[in-house]
């Protein structure tokens, strides 16, 4: 008591016990705060990637169906609404880190298998593109929209909070009404799980 000291006793294999009946493990690599945001968009492209594949068991009908489930801003929701969104957001981001055109959508309603084509192309450009901001540095390079009504000051690194926080709504739906649909392997998409397994590329 007069000395405290930490319980964790020296392993050479640096695996402790945890108590009350858990163990922890060394780290398999190591992974810093960019690495950790990059893996997080590998995982986005990934999950996308899947809730587009299990679209294709879904009838036409159930596609267009709206959810129940709503939020402000994104009411009658179906889908096919939601997986379009997740894959403009990517061409979005990836337009404007190459100062393209921001305007990329298709029209409304979007084949699943065009879904999944430009998924192919999109997917890996969002990863190499996150993956060029965080090893050059450039997450905050700050650019200004001087002609929307309200001037908005944006950075790249607000813009992948953005990105991922936004499309978590998204996936979310499109994974309930999946499961709505009878399709539930995938659960909640849960990142926990698709960290665990050491997956570090999408598809």
């Amino acid at each position: 008591r007069a000395e405290p000291t930490g319980w964790r006793i020296d392993a050479p294999g640096d695996v402790h016990f945890h108590p009350p009946a858990g163990i922890r493990l060394p780290a398999r690599h190591r992974t810093d705060g960019v690495d950790l945001v990059v893996e997080m968009v590998e995982h986005h492209v990934w999950l996308v990637g899947e809730l587009v594949d299990r679209a294709h068991q879904v009838f036409d009908h159930d596609l267009d169906l709206q959810a129940e489930r709503s939020v402000t801003g994104t009411d009658g929701a179906t889908l096919r609404s939601a997986l379009t969104r997740l894959v403009d957001q990517m061409e979005r981001f990836h337009a404007v880190v190459h100062d393209g055109d921001q305007d990329v959508a298709a029209p409304e309603p979007a084949s699943v298998s065009s879904l999944r084509h430009r998924l192919d192309r999109v997917g890996p450009e969002l990863v190499d593109d996150v993956s060029m901001l965080a090893a050059t540095g450039r997450f905050d390079e700050t650019f200004v929209n001087a002609f929307s009504p309200t001037p908005e000051v944006l950075s790249y690194g607000a813009m992948v909070a953005h990105l991922l926080t936004f499309a978590a709504h998204d996936r979310l739906l499109a994974l309930a009404r999946l499961r709505d649909c009878g399709v539930g392997d995938l659960a909640f998409g849960d990142p926990q799980h698709w960290f665990a397994t050491g997956r570090r590329s999408p598809g």
